[in-house]
């Protein structure tokens, strides 16, 4: 068992996949592995999606720049995922957004067409996929209603109440699609009210039901 299937293995695009069959597949299949440093672009908004992008290892951050200049962040994936599942059959397929390294990151590129052989062939691999482009879509979907239908302090109540914490300003801000000083503002009033607490740069739950009512 190779290293590289090690790791592939444990992707959920492979799950219920039997390692004999990978490694088959792998042997068979051209595949170009890569290593990109943090803060390097892996992929850039607009160029073609034309293979399976699979990261191996580290963490990667999708964004994209808003009409107005401001650099949105779509959301952060970590290692094993399948990358970009959702552009590479598209009527038009190319990267809506730029999909940069926030650690060193090791990936591996798959063409197309043998993927879809190995879809053909291996129905479990093929039910995979389906599900994560499901999976994806409801994600989406779920933060598009956020961003079009929720006020800020709704959106930021949300934000924490998931993720518990706010450790950097900057990188809630861009996440949520606004500017910095407007999050500042709200988490100030949210303070002011007890939902919220500063504790040196981190911002933390204080009243939890509190925050509930924003929802």
């Amino acid at each position: 068992m190779t290293p590289d299937t090690k790791k592939l293995i444990n992707m959920p695009v492979f799950a219920h996949l039997s390692m004999e069959k990978l490694e088959e597949f792998l042997e068979k299949t051209p595949c170009r592995l890569a290593h990109y440093e943090t803060r390097e672009h892996i992929a850039m908004q607009g160029a073609p999606c034309r293979a399976f992008i699979l990261l191996c290892e580290g963490q990667v951050r999708a964004s994209m720049i808003g009409t107005d200049g401001r650099q949105i962040t779509i959301e952060d994936h970590e290692a094993p995922m399948l990358l970009a599942s959702n552009f590479v059959f598209a009527t038009h397929n190319h990267f809506p957004v730029d999909i940069i390294a926030i650690t060193p990151c090791e990936i591996m590129v798959i063409e197309k067409e043998p993927f879809m052989e190995l879809m053909c062939t291996e129905p479990v691999v093929l039910q995979n996929f389906l599900r994560i482009l499901s999976d994806r879509s409801h994600i989406l979907s779920r933060k598009l209603g956020s961003l079009v239908l929720l006020k800020l302090k709704n959106r930021i109540a949300a934000y924490l109440l998931e993720h518990q914490e706010i450790r950097n300003q900057q990188e809630v801000a861009d996440y949520l699609g606004v500017a910095r000083p407007s999050l500042a503002r709200v988490l100030a009033e949210l303070a002011q009210e007890g939902s919220v607490l500063f504790e040196n740069r981190r911002v933390t739950i204080a009243d939890q039901a509190k925050l509930e009512k924003y929802l």
